[in-house]
């Protein structure tokens, strides 16, 4: 896969999508989105206003890799409270994939990813009370 990154600093380059070990297709509420093509160094993330370009990409990626295919299962909001015992909760919008990966960004237009976390490798889920009522707790190494 060749591309071009348009905003400062400009440049080209090609990536082996054989290394993909995982494909995000993220629509954008007000139209375009985002494809996140990962490997075991890097996530590539191409954007576009175009949504169908997005899925036909999407799709051509799915028929050369079939492994690939990802699909989100739920997004909606969650209050996230940071790791450290001092941080407050901050409001995150939430998409979960069928690849035990949950993103979390600060808006619904998941224009910047704010973080992530695997839940293939959760050691385990427990329910919690906190300052904004029920809530839970992912274990994580």
């Amino acid at each position: 896969l060749t591309f071009k990154k348009t905003q400062p600093p400009v440049y080209s380059s090609n990536m082996d999508v054989r290394l993909a070990q995982e494909v995000r297709m993220v629509d954008a509420p007000n139209g375009g989105g985002y494809l996140e093509i990962e490997t075991q160094s890097t996530t590539y993330v191409l954007r576009s206003n175009e949504r169908a370009l997005l899925h036909r990409w999407r799709r051509e990626l799915y028929e050369l890799l079939p492994y690939l295919h990802v699909t989100e299962v739920k997004g909606g909001w969650l209050y996230k409270k940071g790791e450290t015992a001092h941080s407050g909760f901050k409001r995150r919008y939430c998409m979960l994939f069928s690849s035990y990966r949950l993103l979390y960004f600060d808006s619904e237009a998941c224009t910047k990813r704010k973080g992530a976390v695997d839940l293939s490798v959760a050691e385990g889920v427990h329910a919690t009370a906190t300052s904004k009522g029920h809530g839970f707790e992912i274990a994580t190494p």
